[in-house]
């Protein structure tokens, strides 16, 4: 059978799935109908509930998690700041799976437009417990990875981790066990986890679950399948993306220039070179600002990376801010809590 062929079946198997899911949809109203409005049941309801949760790792900058993809285990980069997943071409050639004859991807990158990349189709892509599959993911190459076991074979992005991605059929994505949709990602890089949750059938609840010293809200608004926050650099109001993908907290070259930030400056500052999927390199700067607030928390003398921006944003929020704060991200409502978040501290 060739690969287009083994393609058409699975479209095939797709489409009929498909066409059983609104009765099981009728069947979860129905049921939810039979709960009385001022039951102690319909007031549970609005808690979060624990869908799925994996290992997080944190490798120099890198944020992994352990992936089930058609049976085999590798890591995939968690990366909230890009729309899409991607599969690494070796792996997809690896496990033979079937090209995508409906879908192609653009890749963009720090250094803009990446091309457009083919699709293959994973049957079962599964997080913890949690299957997503079968799932259309674009092939690409990462331009860095950690040497890790199991090794990393790509990223997973907005569109899996907000339960609303690439699935071959739609509504979003539904937990096997117990049913209730992906509303909501939590990020715990200190504590060495990620984990999906279901927010409640209300509008109104999209509160995370309960946390010692609790949370704080941040100033967030969702665009597509990714969240932006407000914040305050050097004085100056600014819109920065929660960006897991990104090793570092990056400052836009523009958003520099606006603070005041010369180019003889930047130039002065030590730096290096670097590459996103879109295969060029882009030059960064490390400069020291006088202070970054984000929420509640003011950080003194933050050294932060300068380089450029392709996204519509001042400012990226990488790996290294998770790495030291447990993140509650609701896709659904668009919000951010941070829990814990310290009032104040010193940068390097």
């Amino acid at each position: 059978m060739t690969k287009i062929a083994k393609a058409d079946k699975w479209l095939r198997s797709c489409r009929a799935l498909r066409r059983l899911l609104p009765a099981r949809g009728a069947l979860v109203v129905l049921a939810l109908g039979l709960t009385p409005f001022g039951s102690r049941a319909a007031e549970r309801s609005c808690a979060p509930r624990l869908l799925a949760e994996a290992p997080l790792r944190d490798d120099m900058g890198f944020l992994s998690t352990p992936v089930s993809v058609n049976g085999r285990t590798v890591s995939l980069v968690v990366d909230t700041g890009s729309e899409g997943s991607l599969i690494s071409p070796d792996y997809a050639r690896e496990m033979e799976l079937p090209a995508d004859p409906l879908r192609s991807t653009r890749l963009a990158g720090p250094g803009g437009d990446g091309g457009v990349a083919p699709n293959v189709i994973a049957r079962s892509l599964r997080i913890g417990g949690l299957e997503l599959g079968p799932v259309s993911l674009p092939m690409g190459f990462l331009p860095a990875r950690p040497n890790i076991h199991p090794p990393v074979e790509g990223l997973l992005g907005g569109d899996l981790l907000s339960g609303d991605g690439a699935v071959l059929w739609h509504p979003p994505v539904v937990a096997p066990a117990g049913g209730g949709r992906v509303d909501a990602l939590e990020l715990d890089a200190p504590g060495g986890r990620m984990a999906f949750w279901t927010e409640g059938a209300a509008d109104t609840c999209d509160q995370p679950p309960r946390a010692e010293g609790g949370w704080a809200p941040l100033p967030a608004a969702r665009r597509g399948r990714r969240i932006v926050l407000k914040i305050r650099l050097d004085g100056h109001d600014l819109t920065a993306l929660l960006d897991s993908g990104a090793r570092s907290r990056i400052v836009s070259q523009e958003a520099a220039a606006a603070l005041g930030v010369s180019k003889d400056a930047l130039e002065r500052d030590s730096g290096g070179t670097t590459a996103g999927v879109d295969g060029r390199a882009s030059i960064y700067r490390w400069h020291r600002f006088h202070s970054l607030t984000i929420g509640g928390e003011t950080e003194l003398n933050p050294v932060l990376t300068v380089a450029r921006v392709s996204e519509p944003v001042d400012m990226l929020l990488g790996s290294d801010w998770f790495a030291q704060r447990r993140v509650w991200i609701s896709y659904r409502e668009g919000r951010v809590f941070v829990a814990n978040l310290r009032k104040a501290s010193s940068g390097r």
